[in-house]
């Protein structure tokens, strides 16, 4: 029997109720409809169905079969029998009360559990065959945008359905689709499905959480979504982000949220930016993401730092001084780790800004932080500690420019140290570009980076560094 002819037995099984409910007088419920038409039939079905629709040449021509998605979708919208799970806003309010009056209905029988159940089975078992059918490049498009009621049906599902097992596959088809480029866009404009994907990260299943946070990351990847992201339900979207990040005993979860927070950052609007910048606690859980020793999960301290880095280019002391000062106290936290050199690259592209300098300067532990980052030793990581060392020593030499500054960096002892030894250390040049060496915007021409000539420059820095700070000891 061919793919074809299995959705054909469905379809023939479930259009036999119109006929049955014009026999019957008054028609008949769903569980008297199911009993007529051979359950046990329509459940295996959807079963071999199931296991059908992992085979790779099968997938399109399933999906595209006449009616059969459909009926996948009306296996979604199959009701429970306390009809409980679906409540409009303004039907929030007589909810209590039906619930008291309807009491006896609650407390199901045997055959009402039973029947329940194999409502959940069909629910999963049609959804699982989304999900198959969803990572078909080809049916993508087809399945989010052409089929007028697949995807609201998924998003109803994921909001509403008290399975855990529906929630968790239609979480999948979700994420399937959003994998589409030609789909990012349509999807994000559903607020509903936005709405979902809140609901999702919070579910108590950690694949759920996992796929839900995944379908962030990827719908970030546009420019177009991430205000729309970023703005939804006042910062809900933000919030259920940072939980996941900092709270989540998931791996993969923390780490697709710390890459929807990067691609974020990455594809920022100035209204991204913002609300981004004034959710509260965003940078500093990025930082502690980043800082924590305890956590061995690198990709999350990596697209953390990489986020912190991205928006260190965007938020300044002139436009957004509250902002600014949360952003220089999350760096601060986050240069804890010296993995990558995100940090001290958001540093030395904070003291590019001569409005950043005194700021940076007076902002507690900064200093430190910079001198640390200055005397780190070469080990097993001698590139990325090289490359560290020469950020925070340009970062260095930019803050003495600032007469207003030289007076408590020249107390500092750590400033100090880190100046005398790196006019002595041989530095690796691959994270310095020409523009970064002079001053005010005042680049030095014609050296090429990785030249010996830039690492002779950066020489020549620190002892300008070490002059500044001299003259006023």
């Amino acid at each position: 029997m061919t793919p074809a002819n299995v959705g054909e037995v469905l379809l023939e099984k479930d259009d036999r109720l119109p006929a049955i409910q014009e026999r019957v007088p008054g028609g008949y419920s769903n569980g008297d409809y199911e009993d007529s038409c051979h359950s046990t039939a329509v459940s295996k079905t959807l079963k071999i169905l199931r296991y059908y629709s992992r085979i790779l040449t099968v997938m399109v021509p399933m999906a595209h079969y006449p009616g059969f998605l459909d009926k996948m979708v009306s296996r979604l919208n199959t009701k429970w029998l306390d009809n409980l799970e679906e409540k409009d806003d303004d039907e929030e309010s007589n909810a209590t009360s039906e619930l008291s009056d309807d009491m006896g209905e609650i407390n199901k029988t045997d055959a009402d559990r039973a029947r329940d159940l194999i409502t959940e089975s069909r629910k999963v078992d049609a959804c699982a065959i989304l999900v198959n059918l969803a990572c078909a490049e080809q049916n993508k498009v087809y399945m989010a945008q052409e089929h007028k009621n697949l995807l609201d049906a998924v998003i109803h599902c994921a909001y509403y359905e008290k399975s855990s097992q529906a929630r968790e596959h239609a979480s999948m088809v979700i994420m399937n689709l959003a994998y589409s480029n030609e789909n990012k866009l349509h999807m994000a404009k559903k607020d509903m499905l936005l709405a979902a994907l809140v609901i999702l990260m919070k579910d108590d299943s950690p694949y759920t959480r996992r796929y839900a946070s995944a379908s962030l990351f990827t719908l970030a990847c546009v420019v177009a979504n991430t205000s729309r992201i970023a703005s939804h339900n006042d910062g809900a979207i933000l919030e259920a982000l940072r939980q996941v990040l900092i709270n989540d005993p998931s791996q993969d979860a923390r780490t697709n949220a710390a890459e929807a927070f990067f691609n974020m950052g990455r594809n920022n609007t100035d209204e991204t930016l913002q609300k981004m910048a004034q959710h509260p606690m965003l940078m500093y859980t990025l930082a502690l993401a980043v800082a924590d020793v305890e956590d061995n999960n690198e990709d999350a301290k990596t697209f953390s730092a990489l986020c912190l880095e991205w928006m260190a280019t965007d938020i300044h002391h002139d436009k957004m001084v509250a902002c600014h000062d949360e952003l220089l106290r999350s760096l601060v936290k986050a240069s804890e780790y010296t993995g990558s050199t995100s940090i001290a690259e958001a540093f030395k592209t904070q003291s590019t800004q001569l409005e950043n300098r005194m700021p940076m300067v007076n902002c507690s532990g900064l200093l430190t932080a910079l001198s640390r980052m200055a005397l780190l030793f070469s080990d097993e990581a001698v590139d990325t500690n090289d490359n560290i060392r020469a950020c925070a020593v340009l970062a260095i030499e930019r803050l003495s420019t600032v007469e207003e500054a030289r007076p408590i960096m020249s107390h500092h002892e750590g400033i100090m140290t880190a100046l005398t030894r790196a006019n002595f250390k041989k530095f690796s040049t691959s994270h310095i570009s020409p523009k970064d060496l002079g001053e005010d915007g005042q680049y030095i021409d014609n050296i090429n980076e990785g030249d010996s000539e830039l690492e002779e420059q950066v020489h020549l820095l620190t002892k300008v560094a070490l002059k500044n700070l001299a003259d006023i000891l």
